[in-house]
């Protein structure tokens, strides 16, 4: 019983110690006479040029969590700035437009200032004609707008 137990145990360590040489393996790789890419854990025979192949490396597996963390930011902050600057042109762009049409307005006002006879609407919502003071006064505040916002 003894010595099934060490032949078991003979067994293990004569497995390990091949599993570990092949765990240290070297590859090879060539290029036969057919022109293909051969890759093996043994030299071939001929006469060919081989290369051996290392294995790569070890990861630090930390250290790569960390730079796609890091990789990850940056992509984020990015994409926060790039939509930032997005909204603010949007925004700039709807100013302009909201600008464009106020002083079409204006335009449009001291248009109707310049004609000698002007109708306003009331408290009520009627139409009255203006006093000339009050068309002066509009027409004077349309030029000034339109000075003052408007190319």
């Amino acid at each position: 019983m003894i010595k099934n137990y060490s032949l078991t145990f003979l067994c293990l360590i004569v497995a390990g110690f091949f599993l570990s040489l092949s765990a240290n393996a070297k590859m090879y790789k060539w290029v036969d006479e057919d022109g293909q890419v051969q890759y093996s854990q043994s030299p071939p025979n001929s006469d060919v040029k081989v290369e051996e192949i290392k294995p790569p490396g070890k990861v630090d597996t930390e250290s790569a969590q960390k730079q796609l963390e890091a990789q990850k930011d940056r992509a984020n902050a990015f994409s926060e700035k790039r939509i930032e600057a997005e909204n603010e042109t949007k925004k700039a762009e709807a100013e302009a437009e909201q600008k464009l049409k106020q002083c079409e307005q204006a335009r449009a006002r001291l248009k109707s200032f310049q004609r000698p006879r002007v109708n306003l609407l009331d408290e009520d919502g009627n139409r009255v004609r203006a006093k000339e003071e009050d068309r002066l006064k509009g027409l004077e505040d349309a030029k000034k707008y339109l000075s003052d916002n408007c190319n």
